[in-house]
């Protein structure tokens, strides 16, 4: 009888110590998930703080638009500079090249060859600062905001202004100049036709020269001369 008694006051100790155990578990549980909750919540919060700080950042920065001829930067522009004596002979004949969003210009200037922030033939004389609203940067087919997004996926789209000039000078590094037909001038088209600036992709030779012509603010009266 005594160890049927004692028996059963194991079972009730066990049984208790159980339940406590499982109350105990739970109690932990929610402590803990409380916790983690806070951190989670806390590392949201510095999460969209930092983005917060990092946007405000950016859109204080002012947009890379002003032209620097001192230090030869044009941003979004096409530049042209004379060629000796031909261009005394014939004024609207130069050399030309495109520049990136920060300044810096790009021209063709020889076989296989895209100079990079040193402008063949001497300093810039004549600029035509660009717009970059008249560009098409379609993300996909439906995107395109030019007349024809078929034409401009044939020639080929680009995501953003440097990233149509970067496709062209890879492009143009391995071509054979040709003082004719494949110049510093068909760069600058192809530049233009990629971008479908305007909305045309009939940029030449010929376009490029009258838009020099036509558009083109001269540097400082020095230049004229």
């Amino acid at each position: 009888m005594l160890c049927v008694e004692m028996r059963g006051l194991a079972q009730c100790v066990l049984k208790e110590s159980c339940i406590q155990s499982l109350r105990l578990g739970k109690r932990v549980k929610k402590v803990v998930r409380s916790k983690l909750s806070r951190i989670m919540e806390g590392s949201n919060d510095e999460d969209e703080e930092m983005c917060l700080n990092d946007k405000t950042f950016q859109e204080s920065l002012p947009p890379v638009t002003q032209v620097d001829p001192e230090h030869s930067r044009f941003p979004y522009c096409v530049v042209w500079t004379p060629l000796p004596i031909v261009s005394w002979l014939a004024p609207f004949i130069g050399h030309v090249g495109i520049c990136r969003e920060d300044g810096v210009i790009l021209d063709f200037a020889g076989p296989n060859f895209v100079s990079v922030d040193n402008f063949a033939f001497g300093a810039v004389a004549r600029y035509i600062q660009l717009s970059k609203q008249q560009c098409c940067f379609p993300m996909h087919l439906s995107g395109h905001t030019c007349k024809s997004g078929y034409k401009h996926t044939e020639i080929g789209t680009s995501l953003s202004w440097n990233d149509a000039l970067r496709s062209c000078t890879q492009h143009y590094q391995h071509k054979s100049y040709n003082l004719f037909t494949c110049n510093c001038h068909s760069f600058v088209a192809s530049c233009l036709n990629r971008l479908s600036y305007g909305g045309a992709f009939g940029w030449n030779v010929i376009t490029v020269v009258l838009l020099v012509i036509f558009k083109g603010q001269w540097v400082s009266k020095m230049a004229i001369v």
